[in-house]
This record gives structure tokens, sequence and C-alpha cells, in this order.
């Protein structure tokens, strides 16, 4: 017995990383696999390189085609697949059992606080009972403790899988509210936000490769002048954002689809007539396994993408 202890011991701390190792060798790429598990990819390879530092060995290469196993991957994927399968279906079956009513959806603070929590009650009243979770975060693919049923994320469409569904694209403009862009002066064209470049208010993604417009960027894309912005206010979530443009504080990234009440309310104006977009939009999907036709995971799924319109 204090033999076998000792062996579930070790095997404690490399269980999701094993896990990570057969997903990766089943679909021949970590780029795919990551999309499959719904994490970011540099997430997945340090579980790789965690259960490589764990056994001691090199497990595969990495190939402009996909990976190459080694002999000792080879032998370790032959060993942990067919248990680790039997294992994750039999869990899942009896977690679905256990909270058939609840969803849990995955989605950045963006979506959250200007697209689904306004939409939350008539998604509840469509759907009757129902134990609903939202987790919000910077980055919805990012690994976490909880494995989302639904992850609502924004991202280019070759990056996504066939199983994701695109909900509307990323289309821009910079807004501000109608006392500030009163008082900033007639501003015809994106050379003009050079002259208030104190004014942008920036967000402050904590990555290097945010999958949406920075200022830079947009200004790009609206025929502006290349350059080094001069920082104005940064806040760490959208919300603040636009709350900070909404009090007149300065001149925001508008997405559509989120900002449309803002607009419409008129408590935010466009500053130009520029509507930037890109190759990248919100798109959804489902984590797991298909579900059933009907099931309470892709009745919400399908709600949402009614709801947002998209053909």
């Amino acid at each position: 017995m204090a033999v076998i202890t000792n062996s579930y011991r070790h095997l404690l701390w490399s269980v999701a990383d094993l896990c990570a190792f057969v997903v990766v060798c089943r679909n021949g790429s970590i780029t795919r696999a990551a999309k499959e598990l719904g994490v970011s990819q540099p997430s997945l390879s340090k579980r790789i390189k965690n259960l490589e530092d764990t056994l001691q060995t090199k497990l595969f290469f990495r190939r402009s085609t996909g990976i190459e196993l080694t002999g000792s991957g080879a032998a370790l994927f032959q060993m942990a697949a067919e248990p680790l399968d039997t294992v994750a279906h039999q869990f899942d079956q009896r977690r679905r059992r256990t909270a058939p009513n609840r969803v849990l959806i995955a989605v950045d603070y963006a979506f959250a606080s200007f697209w689904l929590l306004p939409r939350l009650p008539m998604l509840r009243e469509h759907l009757g009972e129902i134990d609903l979770r939202v987790l919000a975060s910077q980055d919805p693919l990012q690994e976490s403790e909880v494995q989302p049923d639904i992850s609502i994320f924004m991202a280019a469409k070759p990056d996504v899988g066939p199983e994701a569904h695109l909900l509307f694209p990323e289309a821009v403009s910079a807004v501000s509210s109608p006392q500030f862009l009163e008082t900033a002066g007639p501003l015809t064209n994106a050379n003009d936000l050079w002259d208030h470049q104190s004014k942008l208010l920036h967000l402050g993604s904590g990555s290097t490769a945010a999958p949406w417009f920075d200022w830079l960027e947009w200004l790009s894309h609206a025929g502006g002048r290349s350059g080094v912005l001069q920082k104005g206010a940064t806040f760490n979530t959208y919300e603040m954002i636009i709350r900070a443009a909404v009090s007149g504080q300065g001149i925001a990234l508008g997405w559509h689809s989120l900002i449309d009440d803002h607009i419409a309310s008129g408590e935010l104006v466009e500053v130009l007539p520029h509507v930037v977009t890109s190759g990248r939009g919100y798109f959804i999907k489902i984590n797991h396994a298909a579900p059933r036709k009907g099931s309470i995971t892709s009745r919400v799924q399908d709600w949402i993408v009614n709801e947002s319109g998209a053909k």
C-alpha cells in the first residue's frame, strides 16, 4: 500500500500535464491541441515542458508540419492514452449527471460587461431554470482550474477551429462624450488625434500580443501617420475606459456591438467617420465533445449566436 501511495504522490502533480500530452499527440500539433482544449498555446507548451522535466526525457520534436514523437514519447502515449480516455469519458458523464443544468461561460471583461450581462435576464427567461455561471478574465482562453463549457473570445478566423461560430467581426471607431468633442474642436482625420494623444485612453492588456486593436494599429488602419504615441491614461479593463470616456476624460476605441447602446443613448459619439475593421472577431465555441442536440449547453450557445445576429 505504501508503494502505491507513493506512486500517487508523484503522479498527483503530473496528471494535467499527462492529459495535455495525450491531446497534443492526438492532434499532432500544440496549436491544434490548444484550440481543442480552449487554452492558450504558451500554457500548453509549459505543461509539456513540465512533463519532460519530470520524466527527464524529450517527448517530441516540433517540425513545420507538426510534432514528431521520440521513442520515449511514443511509448508514453501508447501507455497513457487509452486509460486516460476511459477516465475522462466516465468523469465527464458523471459531471454532467450531477449538474445537468449548469453552464460555465468563459469570456473577456469587455464582452461580459457590455454584451452578455445586459442580456442575461433574457437568456434565463428563454431557458428557464439554469445554473449559469460567468467566468470573466482578460484572456478567456487562458488555462484555469475550472474547464468552461463555453468560451467567447476575440481571435482571427485562421486561428480558430471549425467548431467556433463568429458572433460579429471586429469593427472599431474612436469615441468620446459629446462634451469632450465639443471642447476638443472639430476632428476630421486620424492625424488630428495626434494633437490630442495625451487624451487617448489605453487598455493595458498585460500581453504583447493582445488580439484586438490598440491605438497605434487603429490609427495606422485609419490612415494616420506612424510614430511613438504619448501615453494617456491606461486602464486594465475596457469597462473603466468606457466609463472614463463617458465622463469626458478622453477618447476611447469603441468596439461596435459592445458600445452600440452608449452611442444610441448619446452618451458617446464617434469622433471621426472612420470605422476600422480587421480579420478578427468575437467567436463562441463549446469546449467539450459535441453535446446532444437540445442539450442545455448547445441551447445556450444557440441563443447567444441568434441574439448576436450572426449569419
